[in-house]
């Protein structure tokens, strides 16, 4: 299993992001489906988050 590189890019307002590429790690992950009906009421059940992670495939 290799590693997940990780690399600092430029934003458009002169900052940095920290950013990760999960993609190699997604390939050893097992993927499990799950019925949805009941996804709005986990969402409701959980606190408003301290941090917040965006991920795209």
């Amino acid at each position: 299993m290799e590693a997940s590189p990780a690399s600092v890019v430029s934003k458009k307002d002169g900052s940095v992001r920290l950013v990760c590429d999960f993609r190699k790690l997604n390939e050893w992950m097992q993927r499990n489906f799950y019925p949805t009906h009941y996804a709005k009421e986990m969402v409701h059940s959980v606190d408003m988050p301290k941090y917040k992670s965006v991920f795209d495939h």
